[in-house]
Order: structure tokens, then sequence, then C-alpha cells
């Protein structure tokens, strides 16, 4: 899809957002900005008093991005607009501020909290994936010519052992780090592929992807979810107990239009990984993105085509695969 057909992203910056966070406007919109011709960061002048009536009078030709001081979600009106629960919902206007490793978690509302105190590194691919414009998954996080490397779907968790040792036997030369760590990002993938096997119904199979470049390694975990409601997604559950203080962060990717969910796990491999950790005391997810029909691109085909797989693990080496006509 050429960027003059796709939707314009405003990313409208509260000026009380970036506060505290160590990181001004405009350094803010060059990371979240990079080279998207249709994204544009403008500086938002709402009040709490006024912000999510603000909202309603955005206009619907865009995507809009709403960055806001944290507390101001843990002090929301008692009676939200319904209209505004609807864009949240559709992913027409996604609600993102910036948090610390004291802040109080968000288990109430949609929202995505980019971490500002857990390193320079995390904070510069967390802004990079507040820009993406479309959905592309882990992809956005790692530079072009990146190799990407994706498992055959898995139909069980034991079906889930053979793919992942190979990816890992992958790195081994590759990335000794990757290596290093290995027990601790196993247990937190199984604990996810367990957590989607247990759905009722299951999903016929889930997708792994991972990536990794420049010490920070991602994860992908996607699967068809019969739970598509939110708030589902950002209320506490005991499941990511043992995942959260053990990662740079993990989120959600909400994508209703093909009744999927994408679990997202972060870990900054370098020197300074524990200054990317969270409190153990205060470990939580970061929240949920929804992705709705205005924000997946038709010309990217993320997933690879099953039959391309060799013993077990398939690798692209694109940010993000145009799609191929049969």
């Amino acid at each position: 899809m050429a960027d003059e057909n796709r939707k314009s992203h405003i990313i409208y910056v509260s000026k009380r957002a970036v506060l505290g966070h160590g990181v001004n406007y405009q350094t803010l919109t060059d990371l979240v900005k990079g080279d998207q011709k249709i994204v544009n960061v403008v500086q938002w002048n709402a009040q709490q008093t006024n912000w999510i009536d603000e909202v309603l009078r955005m206009g619907r030709s865009t995507i809009n991005t709403i960055m806001i001081p944290s507390f101001w979600l843990l002090e929301l009106p008692e009676e939200i607009p319904e209209r505004f629960l609807k864009l949240i919902q559709s992913g027409q206007v996604r609600i993102a501020y910036f948090g610390k490793k004291t802040d109080e978690a968000n288990y109430e509302f949609p929202a995505f909290n980019i971490p500002s105190d857990r390193g320079i590194d995390i904070l510069n691919s967390m802004a990079k994936f507040l820009g993406e414009a479309t959905f592309t998954g882990i992809h956005c996080f790692f530079p072009p010519g990146t190799k990407i490397v994706s498992t055959r779907p898995a139909t069980s968790l034991p079906d889930m052992k053979e793919p992942l040792d190979k990816v890992f036997s992958y790195y081994g030369s590759r990335a000794p780090q990757v290596g290093e760590h290995k027990i601790k990002i196993n247990i937190a993938m199984r604990a996810i592929v367990k957590f989607a096997f247990e759905e009722n119904p299951a999903p016929p199979d889930v997708k792994i992807k991972v990536g990794f470049s420049n010490d920070l390694f991602a994860f992908s975990i996607k699967w068809k979810t019969n739970i598509l409601d939110y708030k589902e997604w950002v209320k506490k559950s005991p499941q990511w107990d043992n995942i959260t203080p053990t990662c740079s962060g993990l989120w959600f990717n909400l994508l209703p239009l093909t009744g999927e969910v994408e679990a997202t796990g972060m870990y900054f491999l370098g020197e300074s990984m524990a200054e990317t950790l969270p409190q153990i005391t205060n470990a939580y997810p970061l929240g949920v993105n929804i992705f709705g029909k205005n924000r997946i691109d038709p010309d990217f085909q993320l997933d690879p085509d099953p039959s391309a797989f060799d013993d077990a693990v398939f690798s692209i080496a694109e940010k993000a695969l145009p799609k191929t006509e049969s």
C-alpha cells in the first residue's frame, strides 16, 4: 500500500507527558517519526479535565495516538463516553504514556506504557513501535537486513520444543548472549504458548518469531484467540507474574480483523541489562495495542508461507515482507 493511499498517523503529545522522563518534544518527534512520511507529531494543549472531549473532536480520517501523563489514566472520570471507548476498541485511537519503574500499574484502561527509565535502547525501541502507522510486529525493532527467524507453527506445547531448540541453535554461534539467557527466554515463551493452548477452544496453532540485533532480542507469539475484549488483556493476570520481572518489556497486540493476539517480549542483552528490567515487586505487562483494519497494510506479508519452512525453521532478512502474488 503506497504511503499516499494510507491513513496518516498523528501523534498528539501533551506538554506534560514528557516532563520528568528525560526526553523533550523534538527528540521524541525524531524517534517516533523516523522515515515515515505519513507520521506527524504535534504538541497538544489538552488538559486533564477535557482531554477525552478533545479526542472526540478529532477527525476520523486519520489514525490518532494520544500521549498523556500516566496519572491521567489513574484518575479517569467515572463515566467514559461510549463513543470514546469504541474509538479505542477499533484502533482508531490509541493511548500511550511514559512510565517509570515505580509507577502504579494500569489494569483498567487499554493503553501502552513506554518505559523511560530502562535505558536509552529500550526507550528508542519503544518509541519506534509507537510511531508505526501500520502493524509490522517485531520487524519494526530491527534495522533492514536483520534476520527475523520464524518457526513452523506449533500445534501444541510439546510441539514447540523442536522449533525453539533450532532457534537457539541458530543463534548459538551468531549471538552467544542469546544462548546465555536461553533458559529465562524459553520459560517466558513456553508460559505464553501454554496460556494460548489453554483457551477454550484452543487455537489450531501458534506462530513464533524472534529477532536479534545490537543486543536487542524480541519474540512474537501469535495465535487465534477467543479473547477479543481488550479489557481482558489489560486486567491483572497471574499468568504473567513470572515473566514480567525477567524481561525489558511484555505487551499484547490485538488484531480484531483476523481474530488474533500477539504477545511480544523484549530483552536487552547488553552490559546494562539490569537497568532495563522493572522492579521485581512492581513488574507488569506494558499494556495492549489494538490494530484495527485501518492499521493493517495488505502489502505486508509478515508471516511466511508454511510451505517454505525447512527443518522447522524459516528465516527472512527484511523489515517486512511485501505481499507476494500467487
